[in-house]
């Protein structure tokens, strides 16, 4: 493991050492960690498409049955996401991020949102509602 990746998977858990104690057992933070995880990183990658998938969404939406070939080829992949949210934009609004980040969630392909539901980060999401992870950010 290069230098780099192993200070970022020591950063990843030192946060989830001082955010998930007394709250998570150590054995259950990777419960939490990596569906976190591959939703940051599938958002860093459609970072970049992100306005666009926005105008073809909108240009769309009312003409097309299924978005999913202009919006894949919008982002150049075989995924998108259609929320008006990135993880950047959610810290905007901190009184509604519960709300917002599974609106964020639900923006995702119907293959991507499979794959998230079965890394359960939406209730990985509400319970970092539930006790308050995401008022201390």
């Amino acid at each position: 493991m290069s230098q780099n990746v192993r200070e970022i998977a020591n950063f990843i858990w030192s946060v989830a050492d001082e955010f998930l104690r007394d709250n998570y057992k150590r054995s259950k933070y990777a419960d939490v960690v990596y569906p976190f995880t591959v939703v940051r990183r599938l958002d860093c990658v459609l970072e970049s498409s992100h306005e666009k998938v926005q105008e073809v969404y909108r240009k769309y939406e009312s003409n097309l049955k299924d978005l999913s070939g202009v919006l894949c080829k919008a982002t150049g992949f075989g995924f998108y996401n259609t929320s008006k949210y990135t993880f950047k934009k959610l810290l905007d609004n901190p009184d509604n991020i519960k709300e917002n980040f599974l609106a964020y969630l639900n923006g995702y392909s119907i293959t991507s949102r499979k794959f998230s539901r079965s890394l359960n980060s939406e209730t990985s999401c509400k319970t970092f509602t539930k006790r308050g992870f995401f008022t201390r950010w």
